[in-house]
């Protein structure tokens, strides 16, 4: 993938190299994109109509303006219990220095464009989540907008199309039957769309689609655009959720979901035999950052784009009190394959802002990779904090498979390493981890070596083994201890360490192919959110909010390649 590259005329406009064109209109690039898009979508009326989601889908995000504006109309008009959800699609994504450029074209937009640039992601293939507001969520593809149509659904249907990017003679490859036949197969009843373009081949393609076509005077000196609605489609399907669920388990993962699902309105039971947060989401710190491949699998995506949605929900948990720290984290490159990863991974992806390669931080032997998207949490901590809700009933007594303590109602098994009806697919892992004395001023920021250390007020938290033998055994151990310190002094030979206070044994719930196990089967009235394993900060949140969309607790666009990975028809 690659970056825009951009030409700037005089007076500001950026222009494509690749296309030869500009990014908005030389007579006013606010006004037409208001006469063009909101106009003839009828949006102003129809945002403030919405009922729960509302979803705008756009062709050609290129420097945000048509989204920012949306933006600004969402939040004059909607209900504030509405969400919008604007999806886009760029092939060549601006850098963040050329977009906040652009942005200073727009100063009526300022606070939106801010929220934009302060969320706008590294630049890597597949798609990306950016939270504008409560009530705004903006999903970005970045790639090819035939192969991203094809992995998007969209639960009820896309409400708007911008059909936006570059003119068909200069962009050709966009405006083509695969374009118009998946906004048919994304469409309702009520679906409208807009775009700049009367281009015969365009009005052709969309009628061929399905699609009603009206020809319309253009803006400014463009003498006629084209909109019309999808006359081919199905009534606008509503959303049918259950009154209640229970959750059985009370760590991460479990109150992800519960949380989730309580603030979607439901009545949520958490059943826990222990404490919450008893288990491996009892850690005294966890830390999360991006999971880099050398060739950006499926996997890295799936991790990148649950990052992203919990990176803001947990610093809000860290503004309300959860102990932790979200300002960037660095990765030791301590064997040569993983110095090898980087560099091809750098290498294919040139324009990317993921990581920057950091000389031996810290009195490290090492360099370093710095993630700014990174940190550290303390689970307990946040595990209580989600469970803090109203609708949120906590049961301090043991549920099984056989429904023993349960209600015939829909259950979410989130129970780690405990009993489940996926408990066979589940592969549990023994870690220990260190709590020593002392501040270790050395360490300001978390680091990642051939385990991790955690510089908090508790001291300093590292480790952490990986046993897959006496499970039973969940007493710390002085081999554990000195495993755990043998790591962090290879890592920082020149770090001095303090005395070893305590220690904590956990289980953690991997999986074979080290994904978790996310989905509903409706058939059974369950559901399962298992096998987060070692990342679990990273991907329980994203696993709550898929369970939500399955059970029509809330709307959210899915995306099928990557939640193909953690479906439970694998196991």
């Amino acid at each position: 993938m690659q970056a825009a590259r951009i030409q700037w005329r005089e007076g500001g406009t950026p222009e494509s190299d690749a296309f030869g064109d500009v990014y908005f209109s030389r007579d006013g690039g606010l006004a037409e994109s208001e006469y063009v898009f909101f106009k003839h979508n009828g949006l102003p009326a129809r945002f403030a109509q919405a009922q729960d989601a509302f979803f705008i889908a756009e062709t050609g995000f290129g420097t945000g303006l048509n989204a920012l504006l949306t933006f600004e109309h969402w939040q004059r008009t909607a209900p504030p219990h509405a969400v919008l959800h604007f999806i886009s699609f760029e092939k060549f994504p601006l850098r963040r220095a050329d977009l906040i450029r652009a942005h200073a074209a727009w100063p009526e937009l300022a606070v939106m464009a801010q929220q934009l640039q302060a969320g706008y992601p590294p630049l890597t293939p597949g798609w990306h989540h950016v939270p504008i507001a409560d009530n705004i969520l903006l999903w970005l593809w970045f790639g090819d907008v035939h192969e991203g149509l094809a992995d998007l659904e969209v639960p009820g249907g896309v409400d708007a199309w911008y059909l936006d990017g570059f003119a068909p003679s200069k962009n050709p490859d966009m405006w083509t039957a695969p374009l118009y036949e998946q906004m048919a197969r994304l469409s309702h009843a009520e679906t409208t769309f807009a775009t700049f373009t009367a281009a015969g081949v365009v009005r052709r393609g969309l009628e061929a689609a399905g699609f009603a076509v009206d020809k319309v005077p253009g803006f400014g000196r463009k003498r006629e655009m084209i909109c019309g609605h999808f006359a081919a489609g199905a009534p606008r399907q509503r959303l049918q959720k259950p009154e209640q669920v229970q959750v059985v388990g009370a760590g991460l993962a479990g109150a992800a979901a519960a949380r989730v699902l309580a603030d979607a309105g439901m009545a949520v039971t958490v059943y826990e035999a222990e404490s919450p947060g008893a288990g491996a989401s009892g850690n005294w710190a966890g830390v999360l950052h991006p999971l880099v491949t050398a060739d950006w699998s499926l996997r890295s995506q799936w991790y990148q784009l649950a990052l992203e949605q919990a990176l803001p929900r947990w610093r809000d948990a860290i503004a309300a009190g959860v102990a932790g720290r979200l300002s960037g984290l660095d990765q030791l490159l301590v064997t040569p394959a993983w110095q090898v990863r980087f560099e091809k991974f750098a290498h294919r992806f040139p324009d990317h802002d993921l990581f920057h390669v950091v000389e031996k931080p810290c009195k490290t032997a090492f360099n370093a990779v710095h993630y700014p998207q990174g940190g550290w949490l303390s689970p307990p901590k946040l595990v209580q904090h989600l469970l803090d809700h109203p609708r949120i009933e906590m049961k301090r007594q043991k549920a099984d498979v056989h429904s023993r303590g349960l209600d015939k109602a829909m259950t979410i098994w989130a129970t780690g390493v405990g009993e489940s009806p996926l408990r066979s697919a589940i592969r549990p892992v023994k870690g220990q981890v260190s709590r020593l004395s002392g501040s270790m001023p050395a360490l300001h920021e978390p680091l990642v070596h051939q385990g991790y250390s955690v510089p908090t007020t508790m001291g300093l938290i590292t480790g952490a083994t990986f046993e897959k033998t006496a499970l039973d055994q969940t007493i710390p151990t002085r081999e554990g201890h000195a495993h755990n310190r043998q790591l962090l002094a290879q890592a920082c030979p020149e770090l001095e360490l303090g005395d070893t206070l305590e220690g904590r044994v956990s289980l953690r719930p991997t999986t074979r192919d080290h994904m978790p196990i996310i989905g509903v089967d409706a058939a059974r009235q369950q559901a399962f959110s298992l096998g987060h394993g070692a990342r679990g900060l990273i991907s329980v949140w994203y696993a709550a909010h898929q369970l939500a969309t399955q059970l029509g607790a809330c709307r959210r666009p899915c995306f099928i390649r990557i939640e193909h990975q953690s479906r439970i028809s694998r196991v």
